[in-house]
């Protein structure tokens, strides 16, 4: 996850409607995604078209720089914090 923070550091942050600082979608080249990189297998994603990181709205089948394969148990210790 560090190379993620770093990654991100690079890029202007915006705020989004919601109050949230997010990466602007053309920062980090959001587009089409390929067979093995979509936004809906992206630890990020927010079903059924929002991500954390960046601002969208996003579609299931599109990816950014950022997209991070998900994981099950990463998403639980995240949703037990709060």
């Amino acid at each position: 996850m560090e190379d993620l923070v770093a990654q991100t550091n690079k890029f202007q942050l915006v705020r989004d409607p919601e109050g949230d600082d997010k990466v602007p979608q053309d920062e980090v080249e959001y587009g089409n995604g390929s067979k093995d990189q979509v936004c809906a297998n992206c630890l990020f994603f927010t079903p059924p078209a929002s991500c954390e990181i960046v601002q969208g709205p996003v579609r299931a089948d599109g990816v950014s720089l950022l997209w991070r394969p998900d994981d099950p148990e990463v998403r639980k210790i995240r949703e037990k914090i709060g």
